[in-house]
């Protein structure tokens, strides 16, 4: 019994400790954005590997996000009406918003990223990359 009461504390405690950690992913996310544009940019070479490195740990950000919004209830909602309402109201808004947004969002994504993870040679994407940054008498790569 006093493990099912210490479960929600222990996961509540993993999340938020891999959150902290997580949030150094956004100070090397815009590291190498900064060097895919400067190397771009300034020395009109472009990397695949780091785009899809930069593709890589901003989606891995955004999975771990949500899960520190609602553990540490820092969430978006419509505080000036929720405010006034009682915490049993508060309680329905969330429910309703769990239910009415974040699991269809969450089927939809996991229904969407199925074909792509049982079919990855399928892919439709192009393997030219487009060069951004034009810079007079750099050439195209």
């Amino acid at each position: 019994m006093l493990a099912a009461h210490c479960a929600p504390d222990l996961l509540e405690a993993i999340v938020l400790n891999v959150n902290y950690v997580a949030a150094f992913l956004w100070v090397l996310l815009v590291l190498v954005i900064v060097f895919v544009v400067t190397l771009r940019c300034v020395f009109g070479l472009g990397s695949i590997m780091l785009e899809e490195i930069q593709w890589h740990i901003y989606g891995v950000g955004f999975v771990l996000a949500p899960s520190y919004a609602l553990v540490a209830d820092r969430h978006v909602r419509i505080d000036v009406l929720a405010e006034r309402l009682p915490l049993r109201g508060r309680a329905w808004i969330e429910l309703v918003g769990l239910v009415v947004f974040l699991i269809p969002f969450c089927v939809a994504v996991i229904l969407e990223a199925i074909p792509s993870c049982c079919a990855p040679g399928s892919s439709t994407r192009s393997r030219r990359h487009p060069t951004a940054c034009r810079i007079a008498g750099s050439r195209s790569r």
